[in-house]
């Protein structure tokens, strides 16, 4: 009797633990992720598409300026089968906070902050076939130069979080040797010496010189000149705003920035998801006076509190949190300067109209 008391405790016992031990939370970080990534992509930039023909030179420039020298010679198919008619290129221009935002494309290098001048993106396909770059061979592309700070050629590597890493290359951005045209000179009314009279001197005598008409053929030489210097000076702005050409030997992600170097104290700024709806979110830090932006992720069992690290204490940031639940847009957004105190953070529903406006105005 004993023994059937002790047995049936066990399994009372085990029902019970069975009934209030609650299985951990297993979710899969990119999949959780997704509704967000989905409600991101419908607000992104839309990737340029060209198509040039196959058997010729082409040059393609893109709505912000890249400029693209397409050589077929240097390309082929990833299963080595010809490469046909003609060749597709796809072309992203991310050169503003809410682009990069957006693609998820964050200005950080293995934790380091960058400063971008830009973020592109390049790929090409023939007849539904990728191509690659040949061993050796150079794809030549003119990036467009928006600051005159020193940077250097950084290609991306996104993460199993689909969060992009930028790499350094060796390459820096080199500016065009280009020589500006000289503006020619109205011609003058000459100086002349002679005697004037009295009213002549009140008229048009300067210096006690009297003033005399350049001849038409003069001037007529003068507007030539003119109109070449105002074609040459348009030819020269636009050949001014991108950088001498880099060769890229591998298309995707490729980036102009340079390291932000800052000497004041680093601070970790932490953020607090208070909703227990929210399953996922991606956060960003918009930095207000550089062009610059940092990502954290957020899904469900994983932490509650986030950080953005090493940021330069007092920063003046713009978090920015983005959510969807029940496919309904979700938005957490705060002005702060970067601090070790912690921001709460709460989500609140949010029209996708006015998710793109609140993201665009970021640019301004």
């Amino acid at each position: 009797m004993q023994i059937k008391t002790i047995f049936l405790s066990l399994i009372l016992g085990s029902t019970l633990t069975n009934c209030t031990t609650e299985s951990p939370l297993k979710i899969e970080p990119l999949q959780a992720l997704a509704p967000v990534d989905s409600l991101l992509n419908t607000l992104a930039t839309p990737t340029q598409n060209f198509t040039v023909p196959s058997d010729t030179l082409s040059t393609i420039t893109g709505e912000k300026g890249t400029v693209i020298h397409v050589d077929p010679s240097q390309l082929e198919t990833m299963d080595g089968s010809p490469i046909g008619n003609t060749i597709d290129v796809k072309l992203l221009e991310l050169t503003d906070q809410a682009s990069m935002l957006t693609h998820n494309t964050p200005t950080v290098s293995n934790g380091k902050m960058l400063v971008t001048g830009g973020a592109y993106y390049i790929n090409m396909s023939a007849e539904g076939k990728s191509l690659k770059i040949k061993e050796g061979q150079g794809l030549a592309v003119e990036f467009p130069k928006l600051t005159e700070d020193e940077m250097r050629l950084f290609v991306g590597q996104r993460d199993s979080l689909g969060q992009i890493n930028w790499v350094a290359t060796k390459d820096n951005f080199q500016a065009k040797e280009l020589e500006e045209p000289v503006e020619p000179k109205e011609p003058v009314k000459k100086k002349v010496k002679r005697q004037t009279t009295a009213i002549d001197a009140i008229f048009d005598f300067v210096d006690g010189k009297e003033l005399e008409d350049f001849t038409e053929a003069e001037y007529t030489e003068y507007q030539k000149q003119r109109e070449e210097y105002e074609q040459n000076l348009i030819a020269f702005e636009q050949m001014n705003r991108t950088y001498a050409a880099v060769d890229l030997s591998t298309f995707g992600f490729i980036n102009c920035d340079r390291f932000y170097e800052d000497t004041r104290p680093k601070v970790n700024q932490a953020l607090i998801v208070q909703n227990e709806s929210i399953m996922s979110a991606r956060f960003y830090a918009v930095f207000k006076d550089i062009n610059s932006l940092m990502q954290v992720n957020y899904w469900k069992g994983h932490a509650d509190t986030l950080y953005f690290n090493q940021l330069p204490e007092g920063e003046d940031l713009i978090i920015i949190g983005i959510s969807s639940l029940n496919q309904q847009a979700q938005y957490f957004e705060a002005t702060v300067k970067a601090s070790n105190t912690a921001l709460p953070v709460s989500f609140k529903p949010i029209d996708q109209n006015e998710l793109k406006t609140k993201i665009n105005a970021l640019n301004k």
